[in-house]
């Protein structure tokens, strides 16, 4: 990326039960418009694959659209271009929404980063 001003990141969660067929799916699509980086992660005592896709950027609605596909086989994507924080952040699916309604049960810090009904 410090070579190619035209790449950018996402960061992915694959299912440790089918992550290649995942991989697979993803390089079959997409090619070399999506290279995967891959980590193994101890997350609450399992582990699981996690991934840096680095993407070749065309426009916002080509990333959203390998977002997407991402998302429809299964791949958590978790989106650093965001300035939603929930959309963004990684960890437990609405965890950021409980913290902010416990430590925030007004809405009134940081209004509309965090996207939680009332």
């Amino acid at each position: 990326m410090k070579t190619d001003s035209s790449m950018t990141y996402l960061q992915a969660g694959f299912k440790l039960d089918c992550y290649m067929e995942q991989i697979q799916k993803i390089k079959d699509k997409y090619g070399d418009e999506v290279y995967l980086h891959f980590e193994w992660v101890r997350s609450g005592g399992e582990i699981s694959p996690n991934s840096l896709p680095v993407v070749r950027f065309e426009s916002e609605e080509r990333l959203y659209e390998i977002i997407h596909y991402c998302e429809s086989i299964g791949v958590k994507i978790f989106d650093p271009h965001t300035w939603v924080l929930d959309h963004g952040g990684r960890g437990e699916v609405g965890s950021m929404e409980r913290k902010k309604r416990e430590n925030d049960p007004k809405g009134l810090l940081n209004p509309g980063k965090i996207i939680y009904e009332m």
